[in-house]
């Protein structure tokens, strides 16, 4: 018993010293948001978007990029229709009139998600790629931010938040808010520290330039990961060039899934990328969280069916460790979260992170708008 608790020790001294490492990278000062609007010599930016039967959220995007500050003759949309079956196509050519939009339709046999943006990069008269989803929603400054990073800063490759909307005080919904923001903070800590393990394709930019040096047959089979998979080409090219937009102006809002099925689908694309990439740092980290949350689980069970207070105890402090990053986060983007679903949350992420990593290793498919995709390289 006594070297059980010393393990149990061991461990929750590692995972204090990790969060307080991580708390200390993102509590560094974020960059002062001075945007210039005045026009460049030549297009700037093609904001590329891939959409499949979007029809019922497209629209929310489409205004959200007609309220950017920054002038029309500084950017332009391609929406790559990705054979939808709603009138997604027609509310994005409504649009016309509004803002300087292309809509191109994926024809034949080409499909998914990779395929579409392909497609629009093709198409893309700009320098620089900015890529977002069809379901996110937007703040007046997106775009200006992203060009204040590219007059200012050396780079060819700009990632920035993406937070999980919460619609309501749905138990489900903030579940997904509040287990997305640890996963933005070690993120953004990662690329401060010049060692990204991470980017989401829902809020990046980078040199169009790039993508075509970039691409390689890394999870090719996968349905998505190209965010991840081109920036990690970036940083093998030079690693000082990716940088994190660590200001409020940048966030992007997605999209919660409504049930159990679609975010169990959710988290296996996304555990299928991490595997894909060929990068140590990465793998050891997923493997570090998932024993993290099964010594947890193991300390929660063990503490109630043996009655062991201390037990619970390395639970309890494991937990408001994880509140504290999670607090720390959402306040430094003003972000609301609400505390009672912040504990019930927590209690219940150590239990559904390591489901999560065992049905994602052997389930050997998931679904995906409406289609089907192998889990397996």
């Amino acid at each position: 018993m006594f070297l059980l608790y010393l393990l149990f020790w061991i461990w929750l001294i590692s995972y204090f010293a990790v969060i307080v490492f991580i708390v200390k990278l993102i509590s560094k000062k974020q960059g002062t948001f001075l945007p210039n609007l005045a026009p460049s010599e030549n297009l700037l930016f093609s904001v590329v978007i891939a959409a499949r039967n979007e029809a019922e959220d497209l629209h929310l995007l489409l205004d959200d990029l007609v309220n950017q500050i920054l002038p029309t003759q500084n950017w332009e949309i391609i929406l790559v229709d990705d054979h939808s079956e709603d009138s997604t196509t027609s509310i994005a050519e409504s649009y016309h009139p509004l803002l300087p939009i292309s809509v191109i339709r994926l024809v034949g046999s080409s499909s998914g998600k990779k395929a579409a943006i392909a497609q629009g990069i093709s198409k893309a008269r700009g320098k620089w790629i900015v890529s977002t989803d069809a379901d996110c929603r937007l703040g007046t400054n997106w775009l200006a931010n992203f060009k204040q990073h590219v007059e200012k800063d050396k780079c060819f490759w700009i990632s920035a938040p993406v937070f999980i909307s919460r619609k309501s005080d749905n138990l489900f919904h903030s579940f997904q808010q509040i287990d997305f923001i640890p996963v933005m903070a070690f993120t953004e800590a990662f690329f401060k520290l010049k060692m990204p393990i991470m980017s989401n394709a829902a809020n990046i930019a980078y040199e169009k330039s790039l993508f075509k040096q970039g691409k390689s047959e890394m999870g090719s089979q996968l349905a998505s990961g190209d965010d991840i998979f081109l920036m990690y080409k970036a940083w093998q090219k030079q690693r000082d060039a990716l940088l994190f937009s660590d200001n409020p102006e940048s966030v992007v809002y997605a999209k919660p899934v409504n049930t159990w099925k679609e975010l169990l689908n959710q988290r296996i694309r996304w555990a299928g990328k991490w595997r894909a990439i060929p990068n140590a740092p990465v793998q050891k980290l997923a493997i570090y969280v998932f024993v993290s949350n099964l010594i947890a689980c193991i300390c929660l069970i063990f503490g109630f069916v043996a009655f062991s207070l201390p037990a619970i105890v390395f639970f309890a402090i494991k937990m408001v460790l994880e509140m504290w990053l999670i607090l720390k986060y959402a306040n430094k983007y003003k972000q609301a979260v609400s505390r009672l679903s912040l504990l019930i949350s927590t209690i219940i992420y150590p239990f559904f992170a390591v489901f999560i990593g065992l049905y994602a290793t052997f389930m050997p498919s998931y679904n995906w708008k409406n289609r089907e995709y192998k889990n397996r390289l």
